[in-house]
């Protein structure tokens, strides 16, 4: 980490709505900095290193327990995006000067949206399990596919033989095949249930490209897992044989590898797996407590 320098850093105080929602943000290239907390939407100035308040507006007709949880600002059609916990998707164009406008409803509600790299599409959670995939660019219409990530079904890649890909004949690296620790056997289910405190949460990371996405997710039969899908519904890959599988997930910016984690009562263990979900190579965290959170310095979804 020496080749790491700091540019530029400035302190500043933003005065939002006072709300136990986390707030959201989208930047528009270096220029503005949009904000969604609660009902508000907030636009700051952050165009040569100057970060200045420039105009809020707020969200009408909204439930007292209603919070906007992502919103993007889409350059093509100067249209700003915003996703509700109630499951309203509302545009606004021009914003601060044009109107909020429902476009969409996502019926008994949300609770995350994770836009594509390329901002064509949104990947909307419901808690029980379901994601719909909308195109941004064509909000009024049906959702272009609708997952349920707890159905079981034979991914695209089980379908396939290919001798080289199989589980049994992965890389491992000599390390791994020589250590007894490493073993499914060893591991034991009861981990999942030790390592995994936010058993609910529901974590989505796109491909650079917007062509896949993954999904890390609990299973009450399997524990957490790990899966990749298509934009269109199409399951390529599931992760199903690694028992206390941590939340984290993000899909690293060359597209190569998934990075999560895998935590016990002894420490962590970072895991890279391809897109067909076969373990690349992994790395203990020594130095971590396993008490302690792990985050990326990716888009930690």
């Amino acid at each position: 980490m020496n080749n790491l320098h700091l540019i530029h850093e400035r302190l500043v105080h933003i005065q939002l709505f006072e709300s136990s929602a986390e707030p959201c943000c989208s930047q528009l290239e270096n220029d503005f900095l949009f904000i969604g907390h609660h009902h508000d939407v907030y636009l700051y100035n952050c165009q040569n290193h100057d970060f200045s308040f420039q105009d809020s507006k707020r969200i009408q007709d909204l439930d007292a327990a209603d919070d906007i949880i992502a919103l993007e600002y889409i350059k093509e059609t100067q249209t700003l995006i915003i996703v509700i916990t109630n499951g309203f998707i509302v545009s606004c164009h021009d914003f601060p000067i044009g109107k909020f406008i429902l476009k969409s409803q996502i019926e008994g509600g949300c609770h995350q949206a994770r836009w594509s790299p390329n901002l064509s599409l949104i990947a909307i959670v419901k808690d029980e399990g379901r994601i719909f995939i909308i195109d941004s660019y064509g909000l009024q219409n049906e959702p272009l596919a609708t997952i349920d990530i707890h159905k079981d079904q034979k991914s695209e890649y089980e379908s396939k033989s290919v001798g080289w890909g199989k589980r049994d004949t992965q890389f491992r690296g000599q390390g791994m095949r020589l250590d007894p620790s490493n073993s499914q056997a060893s591991q034991g289910s009861q981990i999942a249930d030790y390592c995994d405190s936010d058993i609910n949460q529901i974590k989505v990371s796109w491909r650079y490209d917007s062509k896949y996405f993954a999904v890390s997710y609990f299973s009450e039969t399997y524990g957490r897992r790990l899966g990749v899908w298509s934009p269109d519904g199409v399951l390529y890959a599931m992760v199903k044989d690694q028992p206390g599988l941590y939340s984290v997930l993000s899909w690293a910016p060359t597209g190569y590898w998934i990075t999560t984690a895998f935590k016990n009562e002894a420490s962590y263990e970072i895991i890279n797996y391809e897109r067909n979900c076969l373990k690349r190579c992994s790395f203990k965290l020594d130095f971590v407590d396993p008490n302690d959170k792990v985050i990326f310095n990716l888009i930690d979804y």
